[in-house]
């Protein structure tokens, strides 16, 4: 599988540091079922 950065390019940097600075992520509301399949997982929602 090819590299997410290379498949990016000169882009990659800039796109995969980004972080939102204009919604709080509390502010978001994810449907049910987007919900159900992290909570049925082990992952860290950031």
């Amino acid at each position: 599988m090819a590299n997410i950065a290379q498949l990016l390019g000169e882009e990659a940097e800039h796109l995969l540091a980004h972080r939102c600075a204009g919604i709080p992520k509390e502010s978001l509301h994810l449907p049910d079922a987007v919900q159900d399949v992290y909570l049925s997982k082990d992952v860290t929602v950031a």
